[in-house]
């Protein structure tokens, strides 16, 4: 990778990072959760339209996208707001949400059967 890919892949890391210090940082200066997820989720959505490529879908798949876009996109927001706004201290949030992935893991070996190996667990968890 170039230079210029890991500045760009740091830009992308800190912006990621910064969704719940700037989030408790918004929300403590008296703004709704809902209007801050929508703002955050507006201008994402403004910055990244020069970058689609916008292309219909057949038309069975237009529901479960949109009920795809609802729980993930707009779902996932409206509770990330309302849990920072609820609580005091971050930082049990944060390590929560970084758990996600362990968990869906373990979730998948036990109930799917799929084989994780010792190796990936330890770059899971390290």
């Amino acid at each position: 990778m170039t230079t210029r890919h890991y500045l760009l892949v740091i830009l992308i890391m800190f912006f990621l990072g910064s969704a719940y210090p700037l989030g408790k940082f918004g929300l403590n200066a008296s703004m709704n959760p809902l209007l801050f997820g929508s703002l955050r989720m507006g201008c994402v959505f403004l910055f990244l339209i020069p970058f689609c490529k916008i292309i219909i879908p057949k038309r069975k798949y237009i529901l479960p996208l949109i009920g795809f876009s609802i729980c993930m996109g707009a779902g996932v927001n409206m509770f990330l707001y309302l849990s920072i706004d609820a609580v005091s201290l971050l930082a049990p949030i944060t390590i929560s949400a970084q758990l996600s992935i362990p968990f869906a893991i373990l979730i998948s070996s036990l109930f799917l059967k799929e084989s994780v190996s010792l190796k990936k667990w330890i770059f899971i968890f390290s």
